[in-house]
Order: structure tokens, then sequence, then C-alpha cells
């Protein structure tokens, strides 16, 4: 039963999410990766979640990001508060969650065509 409608808008669709692998569209990834709704791209040097920085995640954003989803994979994990600052003071709203609920976020904040990307580690 389809209960909500895909946006003709959004190009990058997340399909499914389990542990260790994202579908988005028609492709599987297994590396971290950073989506916006007209785009995705994996980021195999990104590292790991606990090593994340602001700069990194500056330097990765579009300059029109109004929210920034961090999906920590299967696990909530924390970035550090001063992590968060640097980027709320840059404008940019932040949310670190389970990579699952970080999909379904995305997906949400993108129909409702809001300037949204998340950073997805499977």
């Amino acid at each position: 039963m389809l209960i909500q409608k895909e946006s003709m808008n959004c190009t990058s669709t997340i399909k499914s999410y389990k542990p260790g692998c994202i579908k988005i569209s028609d492709n599987e990834f297994h590396t971290p990766v950073i989506i916006s709704p007209e785009a995705v791209k994996s980021l195999e040097t990104i590292g790991e979640f606990k090593q994340l920085k602001a700069e990194t995640l500056l330097s990765i954003i579009n300059s029109d990001t109004e929210v920034l989803l961090i999906g920590s994979g299967e696990k909530h994990q924390f970035l550090p508060q001063t992590e968060i600052n640097k980027l709320q003071q840059q404008g940019i709203g932040i949310e670190v969650m389970g990579t699952r609920q970080a999909c379904h976020t995305f997906q949400v904040l993108a129909l409702e065509q809001r300037q949204v990307m998340a950073l997805l580690f499977p």
C-alpha cells in the first residue's frame, strides 16, 4: 500500500537501510554517504563517526544547507557539543541520531522541500 507519494523534485530517494548497507535510488552503499535531495556521494575517506569535526562537515555540505542530519550507524552516538556549536554558529541546524532514524527524517524533510543534507554511516 502506498501511503506517501514521492516527490518528483527529490532525485535521491532512500529506499532502505540495514546495518552496513544503505540503498539510495538504485545503488547500495557500504561506506558513509552525504545525501541531498538532488545528489548522493560516497565518502570513503571520511573515517569513523567519532573522528568527525565541524570543519570536515562544513567542507562537504552545500552552502545553502539549513539542516544537517547525521546518522551515526546502527546505534545513536553523540557528537561533541563543541562541534555542534561550531555548526550552529554558521546557521546550520544539526541533529545526530541512529542511521535508520536519520534516513526517515531526511525523506520527510526532503519531501517538504527543505534545504536538508544527511551524512549517513551504514
